[in-house]
């Protein structure tokens, strides 16, 4: 019975041995860098690229399920280094992003840009202004020969620039529209004073 023990006893020893092998490779592959993940990111426009355990960012390695690879927060410039989200990553309103491109949420922005320029869309070129409703990411309409027409759809909003005809150029621009377009400018009407850009809310 002693003998019979005793080989049952070496005989797990030696299986236990066997799966943990590789034990030390796994673990050090673990512990490197700031991730210490096993999830794979997708990688970013920066060309960061990923690693077994995350996105490569400079020396460190970040953990794609709650930081990006960017600036030192506030800046748009600098080495960049791994950092927390630090948002909701379930908000999709505009954010500016450090590349002076809109995005879809704040940690869209931080992913892609490395940096954001602030939680709202960025400013638009001149005789440009931004076509947007409640936040989403807006589309570029003319300021004098267009005005932005917004209608319910499913999830977002519909948004269209459209030819503002016979109230180009008018400061009174939602009268105007009121007046040519009818009923549809009465549900919302909006004037931007620094481009003069119209935006009217057309219900479906």
């Amino acid at each position: 019975m002693v003998a019979t023990a005793s080989i049952r006893t070496a005989w797990w020893l030696g299986l236990l041995a066997a799966s943990c092998a590789g034990c030390a490779s796994l673990e050090g592959a673990g512990s490197a860098g700031s991730g210490g993940s096993a999830t794979t990111s997708q990688g970013n426009s920066q060309g960061n690229g990923t690693t077994a355990s995350g996105e490569a960012c400079g020396n460190q390695t970040c953990n794609p399920a709650s930081e990006y690879c960017g600036f030192e927060p506030g800046t748009c410039d600098g080495p960049k280094t791994c950092h927390p989200y630090g948002f909701d990553c379930n908000d999709v309103d505009a954010a500016c992003g450090c590349d002076g491109n809109n995005y879809a949420g704040a940690c869209a922005a931080l992913h892609e840009a490395g940096g954001i320029r602030g939680v709202f869309a960025c400013a638009p070129p001149p005789g440009k202004f931004n076509c947007t409703y409640q936040g989403q990411v807006p589309i570029l309409c003319d300021a004098a020969t267009q005005f932005c027409d917004v209608t319910p759809a499913a999830g977002t909003y519909g948004l269209e620039c459209k030819p503002i005809g016979p109230c180009e150029g008018r400061k009174d621009g939602c009268v105007c529209m009121h007046m040519y377009f009818g009923v549809c400018a009465e549900n919302f009407c909006g004037q931007d004073p620094a481009s003069g850009g119209v935006t009217v809310f057309c219900p479906g």
